[in-house]
């Protein structure tokens, strides 16, 4: 059987092209603590839990009304929804820190 004109490769198979690809170098980012921001800004940040109810309230107001609407029809995954309510949360924590600075 003579391969077709499309085959690249013997056996009808396509050659990988991502096979010489290197994953890019991560660099570290030596980093003293007492300099960087922390990741999870709203450990220590103490709320009454009225308060905290009424953000989480907010939050997912937000997330029915402004996510779900566009994200449900791209994509079932929850994944971001939940990038999106820690992104709230990590911006409202921030945000109590510097008034509480002032």
């Amino acid at each position: 059987m003579s391969p077709s004109p499309l085959s690249v490769c013997p056996g009808g198979q396509l050659p990988n092209f991502l096979s010489g690809l290197r994953p890019p170098r991560l660099h570290s980012l030596d980093c003293d603590l007492s300099r960087c921001p922390p990741l999870e800004p709203w450990r220590g940040v103490l709320v009454p839990r009225e308060i905290d109810a009424a953000l989480s309230d907010l939050y997912e107001h937000v997330l029915r009304e402004f996510i779900y609407p566009w994200y449900g029809q791209v994509s079932l995954d929850e994944a971001f929804v939940q990038e999106v309510r820690l992104g709230l949360r990590h911006a409202s924590a921030v945000l109590l820190k510097r008034v509480g600075k002032v």
